[in-house]
C-alpha cells in the first residue's frame, strides 16, 4: 500500500512543478510586456522628435503629424491635412511585439514595408523575422533614435 502515497507524492510533485511552471511563465510575460510599454514609450518620443526636426527643416514641404492613440495602441504618422498614415506601427492587446507598415511617400498603394518590431531590452530594438524590404539584419540591435529613422526613412525619402 505504500505505492499508493508514492503515487500521490509524485502527483503532488508534478503539479506543484507544474503550478512553478506557470507561475514563471506569468512573471515572464509580465516583465516582456513591462518593457514593452517602456519600448513603446521611447519610441513615441523618438518619432516624435524627429518629425519636429524634419518639419523645423526649410527644405520640408510638407509638414507631417504624429497621432497616437491608447484604444487601440496604435503610433500613425500622417502629411498635415491627409487620412492615409505614411507609416503605422500597433501593439496588439497582450503582445509584447508591434507591428509596422511604412507607406512609400512615391507609392499610393498598400503598404510597401511591414513587419515586426521586438522590444530587446531597455531601449533596445530588433526587426522580427518576418520583416519586409529594409535595410537592418534582424539580429542588429537599434536604440529608439535609430529605429525611429529606419521607419521614417523610406516613408519620407524613397
Amino acid at each position: 500500500m505504500n505505492w499508493i502515497q508514492t503515487k500521490f507524492k509524485e502527483l503532488e510533485e508534478a503539479q506543484r512543478a507544474e503550478q512553478e511552471r506557470l507561475a514563471a511563465e506569468a512573471r515572464e510575460q509580465n516583465r516582456r510586456l513591462a518593457l514593452a510599454a517602456k519600448a513603446w514609450e521611447g519610441l513615441t518620443a523618438a518619432l516624435r522628435a524627429d518629425i519636429d526636426e524634419y518639419n523645423a527643416h526649410p527644405m520640408a514641404k510638407r509638414k507631417l503629424e504624429l497621432r497616437v492613440s491608447q484604444t487601440p495602441v496604435v503610433i500613425e504618422v500622417y502629411w498635415k491635412g491627409t487620412s492615409r498614415p505614411l507609416l503605422q506601427i500597433s501593439r496588439p492587446a497582450g503582445e509584447a511585439t508591434f507591428t509596422y507598415s511604412i507607406l512609400s511617400a512615391r507609392n499610393s498603394g498598400p503598404g510597401q514595408y511591414g513587419g515586426e518590431i521586438v522590444p530587446a531590452a531597455e531601449n533596445e530594438f530588433q526587426f522580427g523575422a518576418s520583416r519586409e524590404r529594409m535595410q537592418q539584419d534582424e539580429t542588429v540591435k537599434l536604440s529608439p533614435e535609430q529605429l525611429s529613422e529606419e521607419l521614417l526613412s523610406p516613408a519620407l525619402f524613397p
